[in-house]
């Protein structure tokens, strides 16, 4: 009878790095799963557009946080904790995208339900919203690479790019969901 050695063993485990690619499409599949389940269900209600953005704020400063706190671990050499963070900043920006699909789906449905102030708002909010999210895919993509390289500057400098265009979109939301 053999027994396995702990080579063996070592070479059949997953690395941490594609163990954490693995949670992180198993949590973007379910948060997908959970977004879709919901789609056909929710009634148009500026309110429910109202507690988006809430959530969105909130998400937002999430990872705010994580951002901080990587920078701050990669600055302070403690490279395995910084990637960690990047990762959970990544999964903050795929939660930030499933808000932004919610909110332009929540918009439509108040569109083709009358369910405004101002027509010309809302529609302006809804491509902000569009953009705001094509936008977080673009964070999601500079965090997955800094995740890899934390300290890189030219993933740095496109994260900090990206999160300017994020910024200006979500400004223009925020101010065209106010007059909508």
């Amino acid at each position: 009878m053999s027994y396995p050695t702990t080579a063996s063993i070592a070479s059949t485990r997953p690395a941490p790095l594609r163990r954490a690619r693995a949670l992180l499409m198993l949590l973007s599949a379910a948060l997908l799963a959970a977004v879709l389940s919901f789609s056909g269900k929710a009634a148009a209600d500026p309110a429910v557009a109202s507690q988006i953005m809430q959530l969105m704020r909130q998400d937002r400063q999430v990872l705010d946080v994580y951002l901080q706190l990587a920078r701050q671990q990669a600055a302070g050499g403690n490279i395995a904790a910084a990637k960690n963070s990047y990762l959970s900043a990544q999964v903050q920006a795929i939660r930030l995208n499933m808000d932004f699909v919610r909110l332009v789906k929540e918009n439509r449905d108040s569109l083709d339900r009358g369910l405004y102030r101002d027509r010309a708002a809302l529609e302006r909010a809804t491509n902000y919203a569009q953009l705001a999210g094509n936008d977080t895919q673009f964070l999601s993509i500079d965090l997955q690479m800094l995740a890899q390289q934390p300290t890189s500057p030219e993933f740095q400098t496109r994260l900090q790019v990206d999160l300017i265009t994020f910024n200006a979109h979500l400004n223009q939301l925020e101010l065209a969901m106010s007059q909508a």
